[in-house]
């Protein structure tokens, strides 16, 4: 199955220039993210994004030497994004995340991938794929695919505690599967710290991520409370008070009015 999603990952016009690039510099480059995730849940994805064992510094040099436009407002966090054509490519160095607290981390570069992968949030997320095919998995999240189930790294509470959007972002993630497997007392634990997502993270990121939401195949899981799917869940209804009392127009009016249209519709 993999064979198949490397020729099309390879068909799409950059991305055999950025691997030659890196590997005749003797750098380990590797397709990660929702590319990933996708092919193994069995989609195409052209949203192609690598990580690599260099530095952002060296990531930057190379490609402009090799006369490729970049962009580099993520590159405290290790981004540089290649543009090449109309297509953006997200080229993220290996990191540990230190001091992580809310949204705030002290980022160190490293060439570890497995150090790469412990800061990750969900098992699924932290796989990645060698331009040869061979499949690198820490947190045997294939097997969470295969059981359409959504499971942090670790311990939940830990993981949440580093970065509040991860709240959301799991029930983004439960839209993958027509029939997600909820692991129990996760609702417990992701309701209990729900407060603290309104301290952490801004409006914007909020409905960014809600938005996000509906564009997954299964979105209804991500939105509908599982006990009674005649009604949304406490995340949306919460996200929906704060944006009411903070006369947030643009999430209420683009996002919220979305989810709305496919309650009445579904």
């Amino acid at each position: 199955m993999v064979t198949a999603y490397l020729n099309f990952w390879f068909s799409i016009k950059g991305i055999a220039q950025i691997i030659d690039i890196f590997e005749k510099e003797k750098h380990d480059i590797r397709f990660i993210g929702g590319c990933v995730r996708d092919a193994l849940l069995g989609n195409k994805s052209s949203d192609i994004d690598f990580a690599i064992s260099c530095d952002p510094n060296t990531t930057a040099k190379l490609l402009m030497e090799n006369k490729i436009e970049i962009l580099e407002y993520g590159k405290k966090f290790g981004t540089i994004i290649a543009v090449i054509g109309k297509k953006n490519f997200e080229i993220t160095s290996l990191r540990e995340d230190k001091n992580q607290s809310g949204r705030y981390t002290e980022v160190q570069f490293t060439d570890d991938w497995q150090k790469d992968a412990l800061r990750r949030d969900l098992t699924f997320n932290a796989i990645n794929i060698k331009p040869t095919g061979t499949i690198e998995d820490y947190f045997n999240g294939q097997n969470d695919i295969k059981l359409h189930q959504v499971k942090f790294i670790g311990s939940i509470e830990e993981r949440i505690k580093e970065d509040y959007l991860r709240i959301p972002r799991y029930f983004r993630f439960l839209g993958l599967f027509e029939n997600p497997n909820l692991i129990e007392g996760y609702e417990e634990v992701l309701y209990k710290n729900l407060p603290q997502l309104r301290e952490h993270v801004s409006n914007d990121l909020m409905r960014h991520e809600l938005l996000k939401m509906l564009k997954n195949k299964f979105k209804m899981n991500s939105i509908l409370n599982p006990q009674n799917s005649n009604k949304v869940n406490t995340l949306i209804n919460t996200i929906r008070e704060w944006w009411t009392e903070d006369q947030y127009e643009l999430g209420l009016h683009k996002c919220m009015n979305k989810i709305d249209k496919l309650i009445i519709n579904q």
